[in-house]
């Protein structure tokens, strides 16, 4: 008899693992349909929820010689404040798929 309760209990388990490879699924596609956008001084990226750029403007005052490390300190910037709230965004979706476990 117990065995019979196993292999129920196994088939429940069989189940809600199902169900949760259909919810990270649509928590991948959400992310990717998902856009985050970030502005500083003067560059503005737009990226999905999975990191992909989308697109990349630079304010054209930032387009001299002289104004190089300037260009470059802000594209790092916003490339890592997007990465974060990429990041984050992730985290949030996959804490509230786990009911808070995480």
């Amino acid at each position: 008899m117990d065995f019979l309760k196993s292999l129920g209990g196994m088939g429940q388990l069989m189940k809600q693992a199902g169900q949760i490879k259909g919810e990270l699924e649509q928590l991948k596609q959400d992310a990717k349909d998902r856009t985050i956008e970030v502005s500083k001084s003067g560059v503005s990226i737009s990226m999905n929820g999975t990191g992909e750029v989308l697109e990349l403007t630079v304010d054209s005052e930032l387009l001299s010689p002289e104004r190089k490390q300037e260009l470059e300190d802000a594209l790092r910037s916003s490339i890592n404040e997007s990465n974060e709230r990429v990041k984050s965004d992730l985290q949030t979706d996959i804490s509230s798929l786990a009911g808070g476990l995480f």
